[in-house]
């Protein structure tokens, strides 16, 4: 369905009609990682193999992600799912009219997931910052995530799961707001479309601790989204 009815902005002499979507159109895209010792052919096999299209990455935590035709700054593999994030699956009818449905098994590859923050998984303890003595760093802030495309996109959407902490996300195209998307909780898609085109699209989350203490100089300002994957054409 339609978020909200399109909205008529005007950027740099051009007007747009975009608009903030929620249930995606445009091909799926989920994230893999490829292990190369592993591989039992080439990459270029594997990948064929694999059901659908992908995004790839060479490491499950922390891993830039590569996207056919965009670049996505902001986010990093993560190597665990929230419950309810669909999993990749092939299905198949043998010769007597049974449906089967499989997760797929390709060796060298594996279903990820990604945030927009890197994890540290490691932090050491603190005397001084967070003033509360003894406690970990917290952990590094939520980033806004961009999406730059090679050629204009019509639309584009991520997979997200909220548990509750997500109250907004802003998104701007091309330098624009377009308005604000706000998360239910669970599992759910957010993402604009765009007739005449988009080049640089912007999400901007927003959550429950936005201006409370970071650390001894700075105050939350993004929040954390978590996603499965990427619809975009």
């Amino acid at each position: 369905m339609k978020l909200i009815a399109a909205i008529a902005l005007t950027f740099s002499g051009s007007v747009l009609a975009a608009e903030i979507i929620t249930a995606p159109e445009a091909p799926a895209y989920s994230i893999v990682t490829i292990t190369s010792a592993k591989l039992k052919t080439s990459l270029a096999q594997a990948l064929v193999a694999w059901p659908g299209k992908e995004c790839t990455s060479f490491a499950d935590l922390n891993g830039p992600i590569n996207c056919p035709g965009i670049a996505i700054a902001g986010i990093n593999t993560l190597d665990f799912a929230p419950v309810g994030f669909p999993e990749v699956t092939t299905t198949t009818v043998d010769s007597k009219g049974r449906v089967k449905t499989t997760t797929p098994r390709v060796d060298g590859l594996k279903q990820k997931y990604f945030l927009n923050a890197l994890v540290n998984r490691n932090a050491p303890l603190s005397l001084f910052c967070p003033p509360d003595l003894g406690l970990p760093f917290p952990q590094p802030q939520g980033r806004p995530i961009e999406v730059l495309a090679n050629a204009p996109l019509t639309e584009f959407s991520m997979e997200i799961y909220n548990n509750g902490a997500l109250t907004e996300i802003e998104i701007e195209i091309d330098g624009a707001p377009i308005g604000n998307y706000i998360p239910v909780e669970g599992v759910q898609s957010v993402g604009v479309s765009e007739p005449a085109g988009m080049r640089h699209i912007k999400f901007i989350p927003r959550d429950i601790q936005r201006g409370q203490p970071y650390n001894c100089t700075s105050n939350y300002e993004y929040g954390w989204i978590t996603g499965n994957r990427f619809f975009y054409q």
